[in-house]
């Protein structure tokens, strides 16, 4: 048995080194005439070694009429490449495909902000699903495109994924996981909207390290028997899932802050965005539950090995995250 929760522990975990591809890229368009634009696209770095890093690899894509001269310079802000581009149409702009190359193959989205030559600006959310867009096309509500950034933020960092599967599997009760799980929301919310606004900042990387050694604590406390665990994971899981979740709330204010989203739409970017968390929460939660219920109907007896292999999968997934996270402390780009 143990040798089978190993397994499924090294299985799952094995996607993780992608969890925070999910970090939104950037591209800004700024039409300067009816056949010139002048494009900057912000991508989020991945680590080749400790010496080499690179973007996605992802590059704007126009018509072959367009000509498109890069400037020769990828500059780096933080945890993000950013590159610019001027681009001319002879044909004009208006009713060209514009597209992000590379964007079938990554797991992030790029948030696209529009301003035309007449000075009206708009967004829209670009995805594997959805590459491209038409110049004077229709747009996407900037509110919905950060509700879709919030959701695909919360599923995709598997990281805050087993910190929820974490509280869930410590409070068995329903009752109290609504409590816990509220508690939670209320907390991540709170630290994202401080430092989305400016009022609070906290450096990504120790950030990271932090939500790893939140996952590792709560598997370190369901693997020991449920009448030895610490005194706060018995009587007052609320404490551990307020805490972490004002860390957690800096890992999501990362994603959010880095969309270069326009000062006007903060409130209601900040409002959908965290309207996407929690609907990706919720949609844990349920998942869980419901393959819990259906195993324990079919399989009498499997439930606890399912609650001890989830157990190993947290154990294993938190300890991989500590440790990337610990070595961009160490050897940061």
């Amino acid at each position: 048995m143990k040798g089978f929760l190993v397994f499924l522990a090294c299985l799952i975990s094995l996607p993780l080194g992608h969890a925070h591809e999910v970090r939104p890229a950037y591209m800004e368009l700024e039409q300067t005439s009816s056949t010139d634009l002048n494009l900057r696209l912000r991508q989020p770095i991945v680590a080749l070694s400790e010496n080499r890093m690179a973007g996605l690899d992802l590059r704007p894509g126009f018509p072959t009429t367009c000509e498109v001269s890069p400037d020769g310079v990828l500059r780096r802000m933080e945890a993000y490449l950013t590159q610019h581009f001027t681009v001319f149409c002879p044909d004009g702009l208006k009713g060209s495909r514009i597209q992000v190359d590379g964007l079938r193959r990554s797991l992030t989205d790029v948030y696209v902000v529009l301003s035309d030559s007449e000075g009206t600006t708009q967004s829209l959310l670009l995805n594997a699903q959805r590459p491209d867009f038409v110049w004077g096309g229709d747009r996407d509500r900037p509110t919905i495109a950060f509700l879709e950034i919030g959701l695909h933020h919360m599923l995709g960092g598997l990281d805050h994924v087993l910190f929820v599967i974490g509280l869930l599997l410590l409070v068995p009760r329903f009752v109290r996981l609504l409590a816990v799980a509220t508690t939670f929301t209320i907390a991540h919310s709170l630290t994202l909207a401080l430092s989305v606004t400016g009022l609070v900042y906290l450096p990504s990387a120790p950030v990271e390290a932090g939500i790893a050694l939140s996952v590792l604590y709560l598997a370190y406390e369901l693997s020991r028997p449920a009448a030895r665990r610490s005194p706060v994971a018995i009587r007052h899981p609320e404490l551990i899932a307020f805490g972490f979740g004002l860390l957690h709330g800096f890992g999501f204010a990362g994603a959010l802050s880095e969309t270069g989203m326009p000062t006007d739409q903060l409130l209601p970017a900040l409002f959908f965005f965290n309207l996407g968390v929690e609907a990706g929460q919720i949609f844990v939660i349920g998942l869980v539950l419901a393959g819990l219920a259906l195993v324990s109907r079919l399989w009498t007896g499997f439930r606890h090995r399912l609650r001890a292999g989830l157990s190993a999968v947290l154990t294993v997934g938190a300890a991989y995250f500590f440790a990337g996270a610990l070595s961009g402390l160490i050897f940061p780009f």
